[in-house]
């Protein structure tokens, strides 16, 4: 609960001189989806969709195992799609994706949920 505080404070305040980064810094959740455009994400999360790796791929999409390093570039509301730089195993400067926070975790596993619309 407390990394979910931190992140939301994180994005209502932005970052604090005492933890410039820490708190940008997430993890994908399990059977995360991130797509090269924001635009095709709400197609994407489409549980019909999502359980397609073909349809995915050709939408510039990938789902991904839980666990992966990634950072926050620009968040927001968390029903809209978050910024992120992406790295798999092999790109050590990560890939610039698109994502929901609901595809997020924190380094504690918690997920980034919903909660309305506002953080």
């Amino acid at each position: 609960m407390r990394d979910v505080l931190g992140v939301a404070l994180m994005f209502l305040l932005g970052p604090s001189e005492a933890e410039p980064q820490s708190l940008m810094e997430l993890l994908t959740a399990r059977g995360a989806v991130l797509c090269v455009s924001p635009d095709t994400l709400d197609i994407a999360n489409h549980p019909s969709v999502m359980k397609n790796l073909r349809v995915l791929q050709a939408m510039g999409c990938i789902r991904t195992e839980g666990g992966i390093k990634t950072t926050v570039l620009d968040g927001g509301p968390l029903d809209r799609p978050w910024r992120v730089r992406f790295y798999p195993r092999g790109i050590s400067g990560g890939v610039e994706l698109w994502t929901m926070a609901s595809s997020l975790a924190t380094k504690g596993g918690t997920l980034v949920t919903v909660t309305g619309t506002e953080i």
